[in-house]
């Protein structure tokens, strides 16, 4: 079983984590209507993940497990009618 990884030194959090949970609205239910401006934060999140692979691809795996965690843990909690949510989650998997 793999154990989570500490914050990183002097125990700060990754601010990308931060952003990740911010952007996800734990405990908040996304309605139809808001569903597109909640990917489109979603979407700004994965591009700064992204961003990183080139330089520093550990930590941009470890984010990319936090954000698709986070991202499938959120699913019930979104009125995807548009599938804009389903067709972000399809993206990051076939970008990998």
């Amino acid at each position: 079983m793999r154990t989570r990884k500490p914050p990183g030194p002097a125990g700060k959090v990754d601010p990308i984590e931060q952003a990740i949970e911010v952007a996800l609205q734990p405990g908040c239910f996304i309605r139809h209507g808001a569903s597109i401006s909640f990917v489109e934060g979603l979407e700004h999140v994965e591009q700064r993940i992204a961003a990183l692979v080139p330089g520093s691809p550990a930590r941009a795996v470890r984010l990319y497990e936090a954000f698709l965690a986070g991202c499938y843990e959120k699913a019930g909690q979104v009125d995807d009618s548009g599938a804009y949510f389903g067709m972000l989650s399809i993206g990051c998997f076939a970008a990998g």
